[in-house]
């Protein structure tokens, strides 16, 4: 459904990168090195999500500061040249401390201290924090080496950050958009603070009952997804790649 004189909102999640492609579940949050730019098959998805947003005039653009949000970003504002665009740190993606790198069967087995952090995170997703009595120097370490090998050789590792913090982070953010009024903006990021965003905007809506379910939102690589503001008057819809679907994508 589309309004008139409303404001829209295009969040769309960057395409491919080789550490998507090459393991299953290997996390990648705050790493942007070499491992974690688009393959040729995410410029592909960007391409294709740049056609789908090629005749919406969009007014502003904001992105995350990290390459493949700006990568899929500048495919997309190739037919959009007029664009204002900015890069906005607080939409950067959900930081998992030094767990960047390798997915989470390789971290329990190298790696046991990192067990008690996925038993809290499968209990609570949302809000888990880490266990505070737990010794975590091996881990940074391999963070470190990971992080230099991925072409990151001054990183520092940011810190440990869930849902909950992440809906705080993106808060501000979202009350600026929201008061654009009359504009269409399109937002480049990540599935995690994507899902936080989105949470924020439809916080006391008939689309999300529950916030904590934001931690299990279904966002593919490069899918859009489209808020429409009026009033009081809130629409959800989303575009994997076939049309505009209403709601929320279907977990896979």
């Amino acid at each position: 459904m589309m309004i008139m004189n409303n404001t829209v909102i295009y969040i769309l999640r960057h395409g491919q990168t080789s550490w998507n492609r090459e393991t299953q579940g290997k996390h990648q949050t705050h790493s942007d090195g070499i491992g974690n730019l688009l393959t040729e098959e995410g410029m592909i998805q960007a391409d294709k999500a740049a056609e789908l947003l090629r005749d919406i005039k969009i007014d502003y653009a904001f992105c995350s500061p990290l390459k493949r949000a700006k990568q899929t970003l500048e495919r997309v504002l190739v037919y959009h040249p007029d664009t204002v665009s900015t890069e906005e740190p607080r939409i950067t993606e959900m930081s998992m401390y030094f767990l960047d790198g390798m997915a989470q069967e390789q971290w329990q087995a190298e790696f046991p201290e990192t067990i008690r952090i996925y038993q809290a995170r499968k209990k609570n997703k949302f809000s888990c924090t880490l266990p505070s009595d737990q010794d975590y120097s091996r881990c940074l370490n391999k963070a470190v080496e990971i992080a230099y090998e991925n072409g990151e050789h001054d990183k520092i590792i940011p810190p440990w950050e869930n849902y909950k913090d992440v809906l705080e982070r993106t808060k501000g953010f979202v009350e600026e958009i929201k008061g654009m009024k009359k504009s269409t903006i399109l937002i480049s990021g990540h599935q995690g603070v994507n899902r936080a965003i989105l949470g924020n905007l439809l916080e006391k809506t008939g689309y999300l009952g529950d916030m904590r379910t934001i931690a299990d939102f279904a966002i593919q690589n490069a899918a859009v997804f489209r808020v429409e503001i009026e009033r009081s008057d809130i629409y959800l819809s989303h575009n994997t790649g076939k049309r505009w679907t209403e709601g929320f994508i279907e977990n896979l």
